[in-house]
């Protein structure tokens, strides 16, 4: 689904939300050209951290920001929009631009050279995340066109790729849809499969045999309007797991933007954040933490669901729209618009 880049207005417009547990974290800022705007973002360890973004951009550094390589592609005089990024080791990514015609690039060789190994110039066609579960096999989702959605698989680390039948998933809903808001709305370990929607309908869709079949499970977040729904999932097994969204034009004591289940997504617990703050990006960070970032700021939710506001030294939000942590680094990074990028460094036993 098309996110319209209006973070500057939609700050304006939700006003100062504070948390009453607003804690400094140590914070290095990492400035990539302003113009771009950077929804895909991937810790491949403590050093190797890439993005991708607007304008056929992408970039990445190999010593933990000290260095970035910052580069483009275009196709026939058309610079893609990459919103969705999968490193498979530190040389190794694939990037999948958006709309029709959509593109995706491969390269062995940290973007010496690149394969297109995938294009598809279909109606309605827009591309909204892209996760590989190992460095086989690989997932991507577009936007439904008559009420298919368009899922695309590769079992030879994204060389190649197949799309699955329109009945392996339950019809889309009109209106219904998934968002292109921070490469974080599919989720794959062993053969459990999740995807998110939202729009006029957020649901959970759930496979446990690697995509072959999928159950649609409504999901608590609002929906209703166009850019209402789930814009982001992370699960640490097939159980356990959250959902992040809200409205992405409005924040207001009647929404809760964050929910985690137990038990597979049939039922969820409610997790309110300070001021209803939207959530952009979700992500699991340790065995009793998870980070949440979007438009009012960054937050860390310990295991009984106490949210805290961070900021960073100099009492400045953290507002981005993704975010990314390689296993066991000490560093939580993030990307969003401007060209922003930043990590974090925290205490992970607090």
């Amino acid at each position: 689904m098309r996110i319209a880049f209006l973070f500057t207005v939609l700050l304006g417009m939700c006003g100062s939300i504070h948390s009453q547990n607003i804690r400094p974290v140590e914070t290095d800022y990492f400035q990539q050209p302003p113009h771009l705007s950077i929804r895909a973002l991937q810790a491949c360890s403590e050093h190797t951290v890439w993005f991708a973004a607007n304008n056929g951009v992408y970039g990445f550094t190999r010593d933990g920001g000290k260095t970035w390589h910052t580069d483009s592609l275009t196709v026939d005089g058309k610079a893609p929009e990459f919103r969705s990024l999968a490193a498979l080791n530190d040389s190794t990514v694939m990037l999948l631009s958006i709309d029709s015609p959509a593109y995706l690039f491969r390269t062995e060789d940290y973007g010496k050279t690149w394969q297109l190994v995938y294009t598809d110039g279909r109606s309605k066609i827009f591309f909204d995340a892209l996760f590989f579960k190992d460095t086989l096999q690989g997932i991507a989702v577009s936007d439904p066109a008559d009420a298919c959605f368009r899922i695309i698989t590769t079992p030879d680390g994204g060389k190649t790729w197949q799309q699955s039948p329109c009945t392996a998933l339950p019809p889309a809903y009109e209106g219904e849809a998934c968002f292109a808001a921070s490469n974080s709305n599919l989720w794959w370990q062993g053969s459990h499969i999740r995807l998110a929607t939202g729009g006029h309908h957020s649901r959970l869709f759930v496979s446990d045999d690697n995509g072959i079949s999928f159950t649609a499970l409504p999901a608590p977040i609002i929906s209703g309007e166009e850019l209402t729904g789930i814009f982001s999932i992370d699960f640490a097994n097939a159980q356990t797991g959250y959902i992040g969204g809200g409205n992405y034009m409005k924040n207001d004591s009647s929404i809760v933007t964050l929910f985690k289940t137990t038990d597979g997504g049939r039922h969820w617990t409610p997790m309110p954040l300070p001021g209803y703050a939207f959530v952009s990006s979700v992500k699991i960070i340790s065995a009793n933490r998870i980070a949440v970032t979007g438009m009012q700021g960054t937050y860390v939710i310990n295991s009984k669901g106490k949210p805290v506001e961070w900021s960073d030294d100099a009492g400045r939000k953290l507002s981005f729209y993704t975010l990314s942590k390689a296993p066991g680094s000490p560093y939580l990074w993030m990307a969003g618009s401007k060209g922003r990028i930043a990590r974090v460094k925290i205490n992970w036993q607090e």
